[in-house]
C-alpha cells in the first residue's frame, strides 16, 4: 500500500512539474532588417497575445510585470 501510495505521489509531482512548464520563443532581428521590419514583427506578437488572451494591449501596457507574467502563464 505504501508503494502505491509512492507512485501516486511521484505522479502527482510529476503533473505539477508538467503543468509549470512554458513554451519559449527566441526572436532573432537579422542585423539587415530594418526597424520597419522589426516593429511590424513585435506588433504580430502583440496582436497573436491579444487573441489569444482577449485582452486589449493597451491593458497589457497598464499592467505591472507581475500582472503581465501572471496573464501570460495562464494563456500559455
Amino acid at each position: 500500500m505504501a508503494n502505491a501510495r509512492t507512485v501516486a505521489s511521484q505522479q502527482q509531482n510529476i503533473q505539477s512539474s508538467i503543468a509549470s512548464l512554458a513554451d519559449i520563443i527566441v526572436v532573432r532581428f537579422d542585423k539587415n532588417k530594418s526597424n520597419d521590419q522589426r516593429n511590424s514583427l513585435v506588433a504580430e506578437g502583440k496582436t497573436a497575445l491579444e487573441l489569444a488572451s482577449g485582452i486589449k494591449s493597451s491593458t497589457w501596457a497598464a499592467m505591472t510585470a507581475s500582472e503581465a507574467e501572471e496573464q501570460t502563464d495562464l494563456v500559455i
